[in-house]
């Protein structure tokens, strides 16, 4: 008596060597599901961001298949893009610095990320003071279509005028070095006004701010106390008007399809006249997921990243979570996760409830950390549907209205569970 071989996708083996054709739906459907994995493949390629829960919905038939596979997909493809990037990256030229680009002269390096080389900048003709992120990109191997994206990327992005986000006034190449000219800020950034407030009881005072924007010390507040005060460790007030200026911001850029996509403390910059303006919209890749060994600053973005990211999915309301996370770090100085190395955080970023703000800061409005807390709910679902949204309960909140009765009902049972 033959025993058949264990069968593959398209035929069944028996022992005499004849096939026993596979069942046509079955095959009809493997068929749909590689035209569908080609499709999003390409669509994230090209920085799309498409979403695994259109195409289940979409594709009934090969739903649970593609909760299961576009996940790992759009990883690969963000972790293939970072490793091309990130090798030019690594080598960028320490004596850049030296060089002009286009009509600019660099000044001095500012700030240096996973994606390329800020530098302050002179403009030749106006001795306009500007910020120049620089893009090494001229030895990846799709280098057209990348400066072609970013150069889309960059009129997108131009068309962003709000008094919460730094200007992009142009793009340019030159010799392989793709760059975008910017609004030169001078300030810090909340990474910066975090530490502080770790660091010291004080409050935190703009001449302070102004001293650390110029690179100098800024370790003690004068003694006279002459200084404008700007925030302390219990300004509950305050940290709220900064969340209204970066959700205002956001609110702008949603409103023109344009998410940011990395919203954290360094990207969120404080100038010296007490004003949050959002930089970097776009221009920076998500980190790669795959590597266990990558630098600290990429680990700080993942903190950051919200759970559907991570699958190369998002939209609007992964934004939204960004912020929830950086404000979670605002208002207690402790990080939303704190994990050892990247394959942990990405659990906890995936799997873990952050720990109440009410246990760390017990003084904290108990409607300052609900807002906090649902922006940073793991089913997008259950977050603030648009910055829009948002901005309502940060009104209510800093005119004394409360959130009670504002909510439908079973969020906030939810929500009450959590604190």
């Amino acid at each position: 008596m033959t025993q058949p071989l264990p069968a593959d996708d398209d035929t069944e083996a028996v022992l005499e060597g004849f096939p026993r054709p596979a069942d046509p739906e079955r095959l009809a459907a493997r068929e749909t599901l590689e035209v569908l994995m080609t499709r999003f493949t390409e669509e994230t390629r090209r920085g799309l961001q498409p979403s695994i829960d259109e195409y289940a919905r979409r594709h009934p038939e090969c739903a649970e298949e593609i909760r299961r596979l576009f996940p790992l997909l759009g990883t690969l493809e963000l972790w293939s893009a970072h490793k091309e990037v990130e090798c030019v990256a690594d080598n960028f030229p320490v004596d850049f610095r030296e060089r002009c680009l286009g009509d600019y002269r660099l000044l001095r390096e500012i700030g240096r990320g996973g994606m390329g080389v800020v530098f302050e900048a002179l403009h030749v003709e106006s001795n306009h003071r500007v910020a120049i992120k620089v893009l090494p990109l001229r030895n990846i191997s799709d280098f057209p279509r990348r400066q072609d994206q970013l150069r889309r990327e960059a009129a997108t992005l131009a068309q962003l005028r709000h008094r919460n986000i730094v200007p992009v006034y142009s793009f340019g190449e030159q010799e392989g070095y793709c760059f975008y000219v910017m609004q030169f800020v001078e300030g810090v950034n909340l990474g910066w006004l975090i530490q502080r407030l770790r660091d010291r009881p004080d409050a935190v005072r703009l001449d302070e701010i102004r001293r650390a924007s110029a690179g100098e010390h800024a370790d003690e507040s004068p003694a006279d106390g002459g200084s404008q005060k700007f925030l302390a460790r219990d300004s509950w007030n305050g940290f709220a008007k900064i969340a209204v200026q970066v959700a205002l911001a956001l609110a702008h850029a949603h409103e023109r399809r344009v998410l940011h996509n990395d919203i954290k403390p360094g990207n969120l910059l404080l100038t010296t006249e007490g004003r949050v303006v959002v930089t970097d919209f776009g221009v920076n890749l998500p980190p790669d997921p795959l590597r266990p060994d990558q630098p600290a600053s990429a680990l700080g973005t993942l903190r950051y990243m919200a759970p559907e990211r991570l699958a190369g999915g998002g939209d609007a309301r992964s934004d939204l979570y960004s912020l929830g996370a950086t404000l979670y770090e605002l208002v207690s100085q402790t990080p939303l996760y704190a994990a050892a190395d990247r394959r942990e955080l990405i659990r906890l970023v995936q799997q873990a409830s952050p720990r109440p703000l009410a246990e760390l800061t017990p003084d904290i409005p108990a409607d300052l950390a609900a807002i906090i807390h649902r922006a940073l709910a793991k089913d997008p679902a259950q977050r603030y549907p648009s910055a829009g949204a948002l901005l309502t309960d940060l009104a209510r909140l800093l005119h004394g209205e409360g959130l009670e009765g504002a909510w439908p009902g079973w969020l906030r049972r939810w929500f009450t569970r959590r604190r």
